[in-house]
């Protein structure tokens, strides 16, 4: 059983269309053969129409500019919605008629009649799939010109067409959620919301979140309910290229900093990792990797409240603020795979390669990688070929007989064969001008017939500094 925060409120961001049922964004990790879900994009900022298959490894690339950040927080904005994890917010239910609700609210009945009725208690179990809560097959998030603007900023100018739709299919979960309990104590005005998830291995997972207050009513019991119910992933985090910097305002209290809700949600869930004793399923499987990767531990010491980060090197514990700026830049990251990592995740990272030595950006792709084996979907920005030609490695690798893999791996930075993929489970995108200040084409940059990536923006730039060395080369010679 895993405890996290209480509800606070959360406004829908996205309007939300299903062919009958007016529900919330989803995310499914989906089976290798079966559809990924579909990133829709009309007029963000120099983005004028593009389409992508959002997979379990996505990887925008491009100059700087082409707004593949903004791409990317407005995928997190139309996910975090259903999040079960510690970031996750109540959506406020709208008031137009609405099947599920109808259904819970008749279910909680019992809970709902001793509202103010001092020491009674009541609980209930609701059953996602008697309750019929995904009854389509396909279901649809847009953002639309007043979510985009609030999301990215109210001085940012966004098209007033400007749209990112989400299509997501409905197939099978690998981590499926399958039922919630709700308790309530009046007296205490306490309600509990447990929701119970499997996983393909069989093994159970139990979510509990605890809300006191002391003005319940039908409609916010209704609410908080439904919402739990439509949960259909674990956790949606967004590690922002700034999150080096913001480690270090972690201690800063104030909630009331002008941040983009990506980047906030981050600094809030960092400062959550100070109180968590919890300890993520994937802990053992991933932590010694991130370790390997920034050469010691990146961990929190001192007393309560007055938790910092520090980089343990041979028993040498070396402040964060002056460690080397790759433990910042993972230093999230760690904490993530520490105390909340788990299958059906999903994280956006910008910049992945931030501050990191080639040799580490090859390591933090096989990590990616390996992450992606073990059920967590990663959608990631960079302006680095390495980490797209070392990609590109993972793939090739990834077609190599099972026999031999093992073998292959010792010449890899993390040296397991985990790390290799499989070419249906990758999308690589290329953010491309298509004249200079003006639009941005987004265009497939892995070839259908290799299964490789073929496309690169970063080829032009390594043709012309061959052309300038040659130019140069001439003219040094010429002058003897």
């Amino acid at each position: 059983m895993i405890d996290v925060p209480p509800y606070a409120p959360y406004a829908l961001p996205c309007q939300i269309k299903a062919r009958t049922l007016n529900t919330s964004s989803i995310f499914i990790p989906h089976p290798v053969g079966q559809k990924p879900m579909k990133l829709t994009v009309h007029n963000l900022g120099r983005i004028t129409d593009a389409e992508l298959d959002i997979k379990q490894l996505t990887v925008f690339s491009g100059h700087n500019g082409t707004n593949k950040t903004w791409l990317a927080w407005a995928l997190f904005d139309l996910l975090k919605p259903v999040s079960t994890g510690p970031n996750s917010r109540e959506i406020l239910v709208s008031e137009d008629t609405d099947s599920l609700s109808a259904k819970v609210r008749e279910k909680i009945k019992p809970i709902i009649d001793i509202i103010g009725q001092g020491t009674s208690t009541a609980v209930v179990t609701l059953d996602v799939k008697e309750l019929g809560v995904w009854s389509d097959e396909v279901l649809q998030a847009t953002m639309e010109h007043d979510q985009l603007a609030s999301l990215l900023g109210e001085g940012t100018r966004i098209a007033s067409d400007a749209q990112v739709e989400l299509t997501i299919p409905i197939n099978e979960m690998e981590a499926q959620h399958k039922s919630v309990v709700i308790g309530f104590e009046p007296e205490f005005g306490r309600l509990k919301v447990s929701s119970n998830w499997h996983f393909p291995d069989g093994s159970p997972r139990t979510i509990t979140r605890t809300a006191i207050r002391s003005d319940w009513d039908e409609e916010a019991l209704t609410n908080i309910s439904t919402w739990s119910l439509r949960q259909l992933l674990m956790t949606v985090l967004c590690f922002p290229a700034e999150r080096a910097g913001l480690l270090l305002a972690m201690g800063n209290e104030d909630t009331d900093l002008d941040l983009p809700r990506p980047v906030n949600d981050f600094l809030n869930v960092m400062r959550l990792v100070r109180t968590t004793k919890k300890e993520s399923r994937l802990r053992d499987q991933l932590l010694p990797l991130l370790n390997r990767i920034v050469g010691g531990e990146v961990r929190l010491t001192g007393a309560k409240g007055e938790e910092r980060f520090i980089l343990d090197v041979a028993d040498q514990e070396i402040p964060i603020t002056v460690a080397s700026s790759l433990s910042r830049s993972v230093a999230g990251l760690v904490h993530y795979v520490r105390a909340f990592a788990s299958p059906g995740d999903l994280l956006l990272i910008d910049e992945l390669e931030m501050n990191a030595h080639p040799a580490a950006q090859l390591a933090l792709v096989e990590l990616m990688a390996v992450m992606v084996s073990h059920g967590i979907q990663i959608v990631c920005t960079t302006h680095s070929p390495y980490v797209i030609d070392h990609l590109n490695n993972l793939l090739e690798a990834g077609r190599a007989p099972v026999d031999r893999q093992e073998k292959l791996a010792k010449d890899f930075q993390l040296q397991t064969s985990r790390a290799f993929l499989p070419a249906d489970k990758v999308s690589v995108y290329a953010f491309e001008e298509t004249s200079a200040g003006t639009q941005v084409k987004v265009t497939n940059a892995i070839d259908a017939k290799s299964g490789l990536i073929t496309k690169s923006t970063f080829a032009p730039v390594t043709q012309r500094l061959s052309r300038l060395f040659n130019a140069a080369l001439d003219a040094s010679e010429a002058s003897e």
